[in-house]
């Protein structure tokens, strides 16, 4: 069916004629919208008619479909029917006549939806509805914050579980590094924080460990290089600085005999 609003002068027989071409099934008509025959058609009415519009009605009747969904679906948003609301606006029907009253609120309703899966930590389904509202309202740059958010947020969780996967390996320097790239995403996320913490003594010791046993075997490059890392993680760790500069220091020295040997 179709909406039809009434003006001034309509009758259920001259509708019945006009749109089903048979000015006797008035009276069909008129059950269909539960009225009587008796009734007045006052102007303004909106009256549903069988069938599929005029094209010369179409646009005409697309405004009152448009305010009845709207009227629902704003209903169910204030009720915090976010998803009745998306089934609603998103259905075929609605949007072939989908305003932009009807438009808005739905996109407000996808937000919302959004939020609710965020705060669940689905953030899977976060990034999708909030893909579908970017679709509506490609230029909606608080829709393109959201979505960069969350798309961090993931970014940092998959950092995390890489984290979680090296320390179950045992591997805690790469276990290290995965939840430093947490914290650059999500300074806040105390699970990374945590394990830094926690961690963080064992890493610096096997790596000051492993400088030591360079700088023994006379792999002064590689000690360097390994106390360097060491000081990355901190950058106070004394016994680092020192060997890192006697390396540094017996490499010049070493440099400059060369140098003099093949000058002479």
């Amino acid at each position: 069916y179709f909406n039809y609003q009434t003006k001034k002068g309509d009758t259920l027989s001259i509708l019945a004629l006009k749109f089903l071409n048979d000015q006797y099934r008035f009276y069909g008509l008129a059950r269909y919208n539960g009225i009587t025959v008796a009734s007045h058609l006052r102007p303004g009415r909106v009256l549903k008619i069988p069938g599929v519009a005029p094209a010369d009605l179409q646009v005409n009747s697309a405004p009152v479909e448009e305010d009845r969904f709207y009227k629902t679906a704003k209903n169910y948003f204030d009720l915090g029917r976010y998803q009745d609301v998306i089934e609603l606006l998103e259905s075929q029907k609605a949007k072939n006549t989908r305003g932009e009253r009807s438009t808005d609120i739905l996109v407000l309703a996808l937000t919302e939806q959004a939020k609710i899966y965020t705060k669940k930590a689905d953030l899977i389904n976060a990034r999708i509805i909030l893909e579908r509202a970017i679709k509506i309202q490609p230029k909606n740059t608080k829709l393109k914050s959201s979505l960069s958010k969350i798309a961090t947020q993931l970014e940092a969780e998959q950092y995390w579980d890489k984290g979680r996967s090296f320390v179950d390996e045992g591997d805690l320097p790469q276990a290290y590094v995965a939840f430093k790239e947490v914290l650059k995403r999500q300074p806040d996320h105390e699970s990374a924080l945590h394990e830094i913490k926690k961690i963080k003594p064992v890493v610096i010791d096997a790596a000051y460990r492993k400088c030591m046993l360079a700088y023994k075997q006379h792999d002064f490059d590689q000690a360097i290089s390994l106390c360097d890392k060491v000081l990355a993680i901190e950058p106070d760790h004394e016994m680092a600085k020192l060997h890192r500069a006697r390396a540094h220091e017996i490499l010049v020295k070493l440099t400059n005999i060369k140098d003099n040997d093949s000058g002479n």
